[in-house]
């Protein structure tokens, strides 16, 4: 099959089957993910190939939000980054706690129950603990740094961008950024407080970004395009 004219199962190593429905409306390729089954609609007549590029970018963003559907948590560890483990264990308590000190973070359930949205919300409460904790020193670390002032910083719970930064300086991170490694948490800190000098997007602010990332900021922006916020599984996570 050279070009998408009928519907086909095509069957990925990691996502599993994928029922591609082609469509004469559909301007792009587009995937949909429901109760852990992945689902795409293509143009009309599109080349296979590309809906095989296409699939093998948004692969990693797209098996983190199918394993987010289908996660069943048990006792042990639950979430892990660079930044906090969080641990789930069962006991004799009446309703979820959560408790932890520096990176390490517990959630107890009360024996027999396993409610996974109250799980989700307790790794999500200890992600806002922690990024209160490391985040503004890490601002202020970079800010010195690379000779940037900022207002004042912020931790939200955004899914929709990384970060942002106003025309006065006031920069707001989400709490997301917990689930990332170290150097594209960096990233995105840098890319907020080079707003401090250039709001728009436009060369003068790259380079700067650039040099900040000492020439790594392209390939650091195409990183990040692999991730999403973790608890809720949105997607498209972006940048201002």
């Amino acid at each position: 099959m050279d070009r998408i004219t009928c519907r086909f199962i095509y069957n990925d190593e990691l996502l599993g089957d994928i029922l591609v429905k082609p469509y004469k409306s559909a301007k792009y390729v587009k995937f949909r993910i429901s109760d852990g089954t992945v689902s795409a609609t293509v143009p009309f007549a599109v080349p296979l190939q590309t809906f095989v590029s296409d699939l093998q970018e948004l692969k990693p963003k797209i098996s983190a939000r199918q394993s987010a559907q289908k996660v069943c948590f048990r006792d042990g560890v639950v979430f892990s980054s660079c930044w906090l483990t969080v641990m789930l264990e069962h006991g004799d308590v009446k309703d979820y706690t959560v408790r932890g000190k520096l990176d390490r973070y517990f959630i107890t359930a009360p024996e027999g129950e396993n409610d996974n949205d109250l799980i989700k919300n307790g790794i999500y409460c200890a992600m806002k603990h922690r990024a209160r904790q490391v985040l503004p020193p890490l601002v202020k670390e970079l800010a010195l740094k690379h000779g940037f002032q900022y207002r004042s910083v912020k931790i939200n719970s955004s899914r929709g961008r990384w970060g942002s930064c106003s025309s006065i300086g006031n920069i707001n991170l989400s709490l997301s950024l917990m689930a990332l490694p170290r150097h594209l948490t960096e990233y995105v800190i840098m890319h907020e407080l080079c707003h401090t000098r250039f709001m728009s997007h436009d060369d003068n602010f790259y380079r700067l970004l650039d040099k900040c990332a000492d020439g790594e900021s392209e390939r650091m922006k195409a990183e990040l395009r692999r991730y999403t916020t973790w608890i809720k599984g949105n997607s498209d996570n972006s940048l201002e």
